[in-house]
């Protein structure tokens, strides 16, 4: 464990079951991510089959301790290389500084949202001063100065990456965001093409403010059968739900829904002052978004200024580890029964400033503008008088990126790994594991460690057996080097007599260490002190029977039935005396590691 720095084990039992759902087939002797659900920690995988057949034959050839700096040495290759290939984040591009806009497209076509704006290009940007590169950061907002009459557009940007994405972990530490009366701004990603009509890719709204609201929200907007009914607030994420037209959560991403506000999707409101004028004053924050098909979910955090964690404040070789961040304050599941992973695809990041349009329009009277509008001009103005008529009012719409940052899954290895690393001994290399999708609780927790320790205990003893049994082979040796000169003189019948009594004594003692040890293993699993029973059958809960092996038979006289994880010790590979040291029966056990 020194070479990868890992931490305290965590068991988990996992279920075989052929072509499990997520799993490709196993390659020997390599660890591979594999999905995990809802959560739980990340799963680190190892099929250990290349692994036990050269650690076997260094156990047959009584050197323990060669096998052992074996399996040491492979597992730590393995993690360390594997890791690498496809374990954690890893940055792949950086939005900032003089090469920020070479990265991205100015969008000029009229606003699908019916804003009162008008879309400019990069060239008329530029010498407008609608952007600039900053020392502190990247500068973009609207025209501050033009008195326009209503139904004129102001001048204002929408710019979308050259680059599409079909998952990652985009970071944007952010400075000042456009807030005000008037304003929509928004940070977000959406698929489209000549072929695919928005919302058929999906849109993401990763940040989205309106008017002086204190709060961002986070959104997903889809075509039909994406709904998040089953998440709630305070247990799947720290937020709250958005509430729709006629109905207490907006929580049917369709654009279409019904009870929701048209094109509302399913919304979720961020922290307070992660938007508006607190936002600004504070010095802004930062926001990080996952996008992860395999894992199935779609979640984001946010951070006053200052308050990032050490891997996203600090860029190194170790890349960012969400599952280290707390929960997230929006979280979405992609489940395929809720809301499918292919509603979302070819995405591209967007920033952009609105005025007014259909939600500052629409909440235009909620927020108090109106009345705002009634304190400054001496008039109750609409949304688009207000920001045609008052340029002075708009200083503070304006977006000042300090970087976005976008990971891909493939990075260095994490410090804490071994936080997330499980051994199982499976004993069927031949079918595909599938994690439990309950997540290890206390009392499960400490069954399953009480199970790793017995199987240790009958490892050792096994150890032990087999040393015994290499000394009275030896000893044989030995006495028969001798026999000539003894049978010459005490005779053949009084040499072998004495011999098999020596032979037969210490096979004794071997065959005490093997009885020894499943004498206390018979000791131990007649209670886990968490309400768990064993017995020969193998390890039991209250109230439930048994998984059993293929070609096994149930006793009739246990009357209870047993989830996936509830399976006997030699189901989970722990392994018992006879088969281990003969090499008959089941196949090595690997290595695996889970939740």
């Amino acid at each position: 464990s020194g070479c990868v720095g890992l931490g305290p084990w965590r068991a988990a039992v996992w279920r075989s079951a052929p072509g499990g759902s997520g799993h490709s087939e196993e390659t020997p002797g390599l660890l591979r991510a594999a999905p995990i659900p809802r959560g739980q920690r990340p799963v680190l995988r190892v099929s250990g089959s290349w692994l036990w057949s050269r650690m076997e034959v260094l156990w047959r050839r009584r050197r323990p301790g060669k096998a052992a700096t074996l399996a040491s040495l492979s597992l730590c290759s393995v993690v360390d290389s594997q890791w690498q290939a496809q374990g954690g984040y890893q940055l792949q591009e950086t939005y900032s500084g003089e090469v920020f806009f070479s990265k991205f497209l100015f969008f000029t076509d009229p606003d699908p949202t019916d804003g009162a704006i008008q879309y400019v290009s990069e060239l008329e940007a530029t010498s407008a001063g609608l952007i600039e590169v900053r020392p502190e950061g990247v500068y973009m907002g609207v025209d501050q100065f033009s008195v326009l009459t209503p139904g004129e557009g102001r001048r204002s940007l929408r710019i979308q990456s050259r680059n599409a994405y079909n998952a990652g972990l985009f970071v944007a530490k952010i400075k000042h965001a456009p807030s005000g009366c008037g304003v929509w701004p928004a940070f977000w990603m959406y698929g489209e093409d000549a072929e695919h009509g928005w919302p058929t890719w999906g849109e993401f709204d990763i940040v989205e403010g309106v008017h002086d609201f204190a709060h961002a929200r986070t959104t997903l907007h889809t075509s039909q059968s994406c709904h998040q009914g089953k998440l709630r607030a305070g247990e799947d994420f720290g937020g709250h739900w958005e509430p729709g037209d006629t109905k207490l959560r907006a929580d049917v991403c369709d654009f279409n829904a019904p009870k929701q506000f048209e094109n509302q999707g399913c919304s979720q409101r961020g922290p307070m002052d992660s938007m508006g004028t607190n936002f600004n004053a504070n010095g802004g924050g930062t926001w990080a978004a996952e996008w992860d098909p395999v894992r199935e979910h779609i979640r984001t955090w946010f951070w006053p200024n200052g308050q990032e964690p050490n891997d996203v404040r600090v860029k190194g070789l170790a890349g960012p580890i969400p599952d280290t961040w707390g929960q997230p304050y929006s979280y979405f599941t992609l489940d395929p029964s809720l809301c499918p992973v292919e509603h979302f695809a070819n995405m591209r990041l967007v920033f952009n400033i609105d005025l007014c349009g259909d939600m500052g329009s629409g909440m235009w009277q909620m927020r108090g503008c109106d009345m705002y509008s009634l304190q400054q001009s001496g008039r109750n103005l609409t949304c688009e008088e207000f920001v045609a008529w008052h340029p002075e009012l708009l200083k503070e719409s304006y977006w000042l990126v300090e970087s976005l940052d976008v990971y891909q899954q493939g990075g260095p290895l994490p410090a804490n790994l071994g936080d997330r690393i499980v051994f199982d001994f499976g004993l069927n290399d031949d079918k595909a594991a599938s994690p439990i999708e309950e997540p290890v609780g206390r009392r499960g927790g400490i069954a399953r460690t009480v199970l790793v320790v017995l199987s240790a205990i009958v490892l050792l003893f096994g150890l032990l057996g087999a040393f015994f049994a290499g000394k009275v082979e030896l000893r044989i040796q030995r006495r028969a080097e001798r026999g000539a000169g003894e049978v010459q003189q005490h005779g053949i019948a009084e040499f072998a007599a004495e011999a098999q009594a020596e032979a037969v004594d210490l096979l004794s003692q071997a065959r005490a260490w093997i009885d020894a040890g499943r004498s206390s293993l018979s000791s131990l699993t007649s209670g886990t002190g968490d309400g768990t029973q064993t017995s020969g059958q193998g390890y039991m809960r209250p109230g439930v029977q048994p998984h059993l092996a293929p070609n096994s038979h149930p006793s009739p006289n246990l009357p209870w039935t047993s989830p996936a994880r509830d399976r006997r010790p030699s189901e989970m590979g722990l392994l018992t005396m006879p088969s281990f040291l003969s090499g008959h029966g089941n196949s090595p056990p690997r290595f695996t590691t889970g939740p």
